[in-house]
């Protein structure tokens, strides 16, 4: 490829990856974007269809045929984006798409419409040069991620599922290559007291000091559970955070209820979100034996199972050939100490799934979030490699 050819197809890719940022695709409201990306697809010569997750939200699916059918590889990618905030935390306009330094500038540059330009760039390469696909290529561009992916990946894992043979999130890793994701346990806890006023607390039942007695015990439970034993090597050990906290009324009334909120992150293998549970739970029933007076209720708001990718896997052995392929260096494999939609394909369809993408994840969701130029224009090369590699 000539100087200029390259060239011009860098531009080309920026340019495309801003016109992907100057969509303000904040989560529920998606629909420009799934059009903008189902007329690209075409364009590079997909056959698109839809599935419709709710008014004005759709997810979007890119298929290319291939001779003989497989394997199929399904690339996804979300086109929501969370809100900017305070607009004065920003240098620039948070739907810009500025280019400076190297750099690109705006909402979902990083998380993650980078990552879903770089792969349509791969894909327009491949039909271009001409080269036969003998497995299908599927390309799913879905709503929702930023809130949980419910009605964008979950519907195309169990409402209506679409199966292939491996599967690539191109979420921002920083071009690493990430083979395992932490689950989520959220958990809402609530204790019911008694109001009195402050000056004869003893006629009340304060809801606050009872509380802080059974979150000290919660954050006992790594302890009591010994989960240094279950540090994982790609993700560290598992969390337990007190989130939220509240009670109370005013200064001079016993508090009569008290709320927090729980969040315990999870690593696979040695822990599941059962485990979590019952860890919860065993410390709820410890406490009420020692306190009859103790009234809770335990209500999960948020379960998300972990998931890992054996490092055996052809999904992985492929990637880390086409990063080499395309680099000429080793790529680095972790994990994702968060989640993302991963986990819906191993839990709901078993399979083998993987996230590489441009972009680092402490840009997202920040303030002046961008993604480098240069990972945008590695990363379309991993993925042209890789597609090349396990699909012709």
């Amino acid at each position: 490829m000539t100087h200029s050819a390259s060239t011009n197809r860098i531009e080309a890719m920026v340019k495309l990856t801003s016109d992907f940022v100057k969509i303000p695709s904040i989560t529920g409201s998606e629909r420009a974007m799934s059009e903008h990306v189902s007329s690209l697809m075409r364009e590079i010569g997909m056959k698109v269809s839809f599935d419709e997750a709710g008014p004005g939200r759709r997810n979007v699916l890119g298929h290319l045929k291939g001779s003989s059918g497989s394997p199929a590889l399904i690339v996804n990618g979300h086109i929501d984006v969370v809100p900017p905030g305070d607009a004065s935390r920003w240098s620039v306009d948070p739907f810009g798409a500025v280019v400076k330094d190297g750099r690109l500038y705006g909402r979902g540059s990083a998380d993650m419409k980078g990552g879903l330009a770089s792969v349509l760039t791969a894909i327009k390469s491949i039909v271009d040069s001409g080269a036969k696909l003998k497995g299908d290529l599927i390309v799913e561009a879905v709503v929702d991620e930023e809130a949980g992916g419910r009605a964008g990946t979950g519907r195309l894992t169990i409402d209506n599922p679409v199966k292939g043979d491996y599967v690539v999130i191109a979420e921002p890793t920083d071009l690493e290559l990430q083979t395992a994701h932490k689950g989520d346990l959220g958990v809402e806890i609530r204790i019911e007291g008694h109001s009195a006023h402050a000056a004869t607390p003893e006629m009340g039942i304060n809801a606050v000091h009872k509380m802080v007695a059974l979150a000290n015990q919660i954050l006992d439970i790594p302890r009591r559970n010994q989960w240094e034993k279950r540090v994982h090597p790609l993700l560290g050990p598992p969390y337990i955070t007190i989130s939220v906290i509240e009670g109370g009324l005013q200064r001079n009334i016993i508090p009569d209820r008290c709320k927090i909120v729980v969040d315990r992150r999870t690593v696979p293998k040695t822990e599941s979100l059962e485990v979590a549970k019952k860890e919860i739970d065993s410390v709820i029933q410890e406490a009420q034996s020692e306190d009859p007076t103790l009234k809770v209720s335990y209500n999960p708001i948020l379960e998300i199972e972990a998931m890992e990718t054996d490092q055996q896997e052809p999904i992985v052995r492929a990637m880390v050939d086409a990063y080499a392929q395309a680099t000429g260096a080793q790529v680095k494999v972790s994990g994702l100490r968060g989640f993302c939609d991963a986990h819906y394909y191993s839990r709901n369809l078993g399979m083998p799934v993987v996230i590489f993408g441009p972009g680092r994840l402490q840009q997202a969701h920040s303030a002046d979030e961008y993604v480098e130029i240069s990972q945008l224009v590695t990363a379309t090369e991993v993925y042209k490699q890789l597609i090349t590699r396990l699909l012709t």
